[in-house]
Order: structure tokens, then sequence, then C-alpha cells
């Protein structure tokens, strides 16, 4: 049986945590804490070679027809009646 020293272990230190309760017992603000996704988005659009490679024999390699802006809208609505 695990005495009562060992049984506190599991449990997080006050402030420890990556998301820490305000003042008056509110859970954080999204707007005040976190991730800004903004901030490096343009990263997320970078080459790294060792991660580009594609599966020559899963790309479509069909030609298509040119579309007119009428035809491009009818499919998407098409498309969102799925």
């Amino acid at each position: 049986m695990a005495s009562d020293d060992e049984e506190d272990d599991d449990i997080p230190e006050e402030g420890g945590g990556a998301a820490t309760w305000d003042d008056d017992g509110a859970p954080p603000s999204d707007e005040e804490d976190g991730e800004d996704l903004m901030e490096n988005a343009m990263a997320d659009y970078e080459a790294i070679p060792e991660l580009d490679q594609y599966d020559d024999t899963m790309l479509d390699k069909r030609r298509y027809a040119d579309m007119d802006a009428g035809a491009k809208g009818a499919s998407w609505g098409v498309q969102a009646q799925g």
C-alpha cells in the first residue's frame, strides 16, 4: 500500500500545469493564453524537401478542360448538396 506522500506525487503542484486558473477560480481566457496561430502561419508553407515527397502513382495526371466561373460555381453547388 502506498503512503500518503507517494499518493500526493500524482497531484500537480499549484501553478505547475500548462493552464493556470485565474485568481477568481475561472479557467483562463483563450484570448490571454495560447498559441497565436497567425503569428507563424507562413511557416506552415515553407518547403521541407524531406517531407515534400509524393508517390507518383497516387497523383491524378488526367487533363481537365478549363471551366468558366459559372461552371465552377455550379460544381461547388453540386458538391455542397453532396
